[in-house]
């Protein structure tokens, strides 16, 4: 005759799994960093090296010197006031030219699996997820880096590739290029500065959220402490990355602030 469980030996079963559950919930949570640490690290390898490859073919040590770079100043100093629809058309056309010069670096450079055309800030679509959170457990939909401009909104495309990383990427302008990753895509955890980052490209082709912007910008000024300026950003910018910058409550919505974190932490996670 089988031996049924009594209530008691069912109730000490449930009891161990729970502990062994409770002890190895850290080691999970350890293993996901870990995964998406890796991640990040190789989509920033990744992108750099074929910029770099990019700026190498087109003999140059600028982007701005390449078909990329999207020339609004031009356009802006030459706007004499008058005529605006033909300036918005001159701004559009410009941009469009720079991104499709983007679509091309991108397929060229990268294995690309799959492209989301037509990306808008809060619509569905099938590369990047819908909702996401920040640090802090806020939840919203996701911002996407479009371009708005007198010219009205002009939407992004989204990049599946190969591996699963998901991006977005805005030509270099008057600005630094903008990059906007899922390093696994819809999978999640899909959280602001655990997945979800957004990164600058500057035009000489370095990946960075504002730090290396510090470094050009004050690279000839004896008074300037850099490595002292560098914190200082890192920690401004990861208030954004949690939701916690007055100034910008929203910023953690497109990644931003989270990415200079981890460059200056070795692309390892202390938070």
């Amino acid at each position: 005759m089988k031996k049924s469980f009594t209530l008691a030996e069912l109730l000490i079963s449930m009891a161990i799994i729970g502990v062994i559950s409770v002890l190895m919930l850290p080691v999970i949570n350890n293993m996901q960093k870990k995964t998406l640490e890796t991640q990040l690290l190789n989509f920033y390898s990744r992108m750099s090296n074929v910029i770099q490859q990019y700026m190498v073919e087109n003999d140059t040590d600028t982007l701005y010197s390449t078909k990329m770079y999207a020339n609004m100043n031009s356009i802006y100093n030459n706007y004499d006031g008058e005529n605006e629809e033909n300036f918005e058309e001159q701004y559009k056309n410009e941009y469009e030219r720079a991104s499709a010069e983007v679509d091309s670096f991108i397929n060229t450079y990268l294995k690309v699996k799959r492209i989301c055309n037509n990306i808008k800030p809060g619509v569905e679509n099938e590369c990047f997820p819908l909702k996401i959170k920040n640090l802090n457990d806020d939840v919203a939909d996701i911002g996407h880096i479009v371009l708005n401009n007198a010219a009205g909104t002009i939407a992004s495309k989204a990049y599946v590739l190969d591996n699963g990383v998901v991006f977005s990427m805005i030509p270099p302008s008057d600005a630094p290029a903008e990059i906007q990753v899922d390093v696994n895509g819809k999978r999640g955890p899909n959280v602001a500065g655990r997945d979800i980052w957004r990164i600058h490209l500057y035009k000489d082709g370095v990946l960075s959220e504002n730090l290396h912007g510090a470094e050009l910008g004050n690279k000839n000024n004896p008074d300037v402490d850099i490595e002292e300026l560098k914190k200082k950003i890192t920690e401004q910018n990861f208030d954004r990355c949690r939701g916690e910058n007055a100034a910008d409550p929203n910023a953690w919505r497109y990644g931003s602030g989270c990415f200079s974190k981890m460059e200056s932490n070795d692309f390892k996670f202390d938070y």
